[in-house]
């Protein structure tokens, strides 16, 4: 059987590896009927993190006068360890990627402060011509930006 590589490439990954960082509360409302994080609220403590990415470093792609932002076009995450409420978790957040059009995002989800990484995963997003609906050039300023959060090379894809 084929191992999926991003499961070996994340199982070691450690908060040295993620460049920015995005705190947050596990919400009762977080918690499913077997007493953990449901699956899919991993995938919006992954959007918290690339929106207060986006938030603190291009707030440009908050504005819709240019009709231009970023879309997810594929996203996976891999489950480590249980969450459990309460409790105040980490999202790290790396650049994986820069594309012409397109780029990725490496996450890992830490408890507080500790090292030891409770879920990992990645996303790829086009920055898109919203009127349009279609992928464009990244702007040079987004690039400059994303360059400066880049992982290492031997931990790319």
């Amino acid at each position: 059987m084929k191992q999926d590589k991003s499961i070996e490439r994340y199982a070691s990954a450690t908060r040295s590896h993620f460049r920015f960082w995005h705190t947050l509360a596990i919400r009762w409302s977080d918690i499913d009927s077997m007493g953990h994080v449901n699956n899919a609220t991993y995938f919006t403590y992954f959007e918290a993190a690339r929106i207060e990415f986006f938030r603190q470093h291009y707030p440009a792609s908050f504005s819709l006068e240019g009709r231009q932002g970023p879309v997810v076009a594929s996203a996976g995450c891999n489950y480590r360890r249980e969450l459990r409420y309460p409790a105040q978790i980490a999202i790290g957040l790396a650049v994986s990627r820069i594309g012409r059009r397109s780029f990725g995002f490496d996450y890992g989800i830490f408890l507080g402060e500790s090292d030891m990484l409770f879920a990992d995963g990645n996303s790829v997003s086009v920055w898109a011509d919203l009127d349009a609906g279609g992928a464009i050039p990244l702007p040079a300023e987004l690039r400059n930006t994303l360059e400066r959060y880049l992982t290492p090379a031997t931990t790319t894809r």
